[in-house]
């Protein structure tokens, strides 16, 4: 009989979900283009258009504007944007003060120390 697992640090990593690996394949083996792309090619307009359409998707799920979803690569280019991106954004209005603690992740950390330079 296998050994039933729990893992405790899904922080760090988490499974993903079988069917949003079945909703990505498309975009991972198919349509993988830039989607940000400048320039006018059948690829990256089609993968430009799912991406509008996964804003969309969202926006209508959440009661939002498809405007409001910033999609990043990964933990730290969010934890950058969100940090830097709240401080400088309120930095005149609230003050200049950030409360960070000792156990967030690296790129939470090194944000407020470059905010604290």
């Amino acid at each position: 009989m296998p050994e039933k697992r729990t893992y405790f640090d899904n922080a760090a990593s988490t499974r993903l979900d079988e069917r949003v690996m079945e909703a990505m394949k498309p975009y991972f083996f198919e349509n993988y283009a830039v989607a940000t792309s400048e320039f006018a090619y059948t690829q990256g307009i089609e993968a430009r258009e799912s991406l509008d359409e996964a804003r969309a998707k969202l926006a209508n799920a959440l009661s939002c504007s498809p405007e409001e979803f910033i999609f990043t690569s990964g933990s730290t280019e969010s934890s950058n944007m969100a940090v830097k991106g709240v401080a400088i954004a309120l930095g005149n209005k609230k003050g200049k003060h950030i409360i960070i603690s000792k156990i967030e992740e690296f790129p939470v950390l090194q944000s407020a120390q470059f905010l604290g330079n």
